[in-house]
């Protein structure tokens, strides 16, 4: 929020930052727009004599917007007190309402912005998130996850597979645990985003980031895959978090980066000295995989 000095004015400074940010926004909403009106008007040449022109948008604005927009949506979805579930053929569920704080969500210089973009808008509409389902991502011995979208980002709604289950609740619990305190550090290891618990009455729902396909789905091979998995075990491990449950099937990829997901998961440990034998990339030379 901006400072508010002694003589109860507000910074210069502040109102500058305030203001360019709004614009980034605004800039940030306006893209779409801007590039249907680029689409309409590009093939037209001349018109009553008036040349008409129009190039694409900047590479860099559309990031921007991207980038913003993103960002929006990870605030709203750590931020939110209650979601709502669409199944595939749009039908809403009741409201499911917050009652665990997001665990990991990077901190940005862009929240003191959305934070009062935030309470403005919740005076005129609801401030529910609302969650539509794309296809199930995958099923545990204890819960279902299903592959969801707001505002163009994907996340991972972890279900139980029973009513009244309280699996999810001690998961969360034993991450709560063993994460480190400090949610920007948190957020820096490879492991996905946990949004929130959200409370549905019959069942309680985890919302994490969606960070790809795991490996026992992957069809393309990928580089160095042992050492990016033993780079992210070991990033855990640094941070004093020793993985319970590393398999093929909890390790995701998204054409960028590898993550680790369920690595808590005490009911059913199938740590294995090397997953990657069933994938044919076994190379004992790197021993970071059997240290235990």
């Amino acid at each position: 929020m901006a400072e508010v000095v002694n003589s109860g004015t507000v910074k210069t400074s502040d109102i500058m930052c305030f203001l360019a940010l709004a614009c980034i926004v605004a800039a940030g909403t306006l893209i779409q727009e801007e590039e249907h009106q680029y689409e309409l008007v590009r093939s037209l040449r001349v018109s009553d004599g008036i040349d008409i022109r129009s190039g694409p948008i900047k590479p860099w604005l559309r990031r921007a917007g991207q980038v913003l927009k993103r960002r929006w949506a990870e605030y709203r979805l750590a931020h939110c007190q209650q979601i709502i579930l669409y199944s595939r053929d749009g039908i809403p569920l009741e409201p499911g309402k917050r009652i665990a704080k997001s665990l990991n969500v990077a901190s940005s210089c862009l929240d003191p912005l959305f934070l009062i973009i935030s309470s403005a808008y919740s005076w005129f509409a609801p401030t529910s998130v609302e969650l539509r389902a794309q296809d199930v991502s995958g099923r545990g011995a204890s819960s279902t996850a299903w592959r969801m979208k707001y505002g163009g980002v994907s996340v991972i709604v972890k279900a139980p597979r029973h009513m009244r289950d309280q699996t999810l609740v001690k998961e969360w619990d034993n991450l709560k645990a063993c994460l480190p305190v400090q949610s920007d550090m948190a957020s820096r290891l490879p492991i996905p985003t946990y949004y929130g618990l959200f409370d549905f009455e019959d069942c309680i729902v985890m919302v994490t980031s969606d960070n790809g396909i795991s490996l026992d789905q992957l069809n393309e091979p990928i580089d160095d895959v042992r050492g990016l998995f033993a780079r992210a075990v070991y990033a855990l491990r640094a941070a004093g978090i020793q993985p319970t449950d590393l398999s093929l099937r909890n390790t995701v990829w998204d054409g960028r980066h590898l993550t680790l997901i369920d690595f808590v998961d005490d009911t059913q440990v199938t740590y294995l000295k090397d997953p990657f034998f069933a994938l044919g990339h076994v190379d004992h030379s790197d021993n970071d995989l059997h240290n235990e």
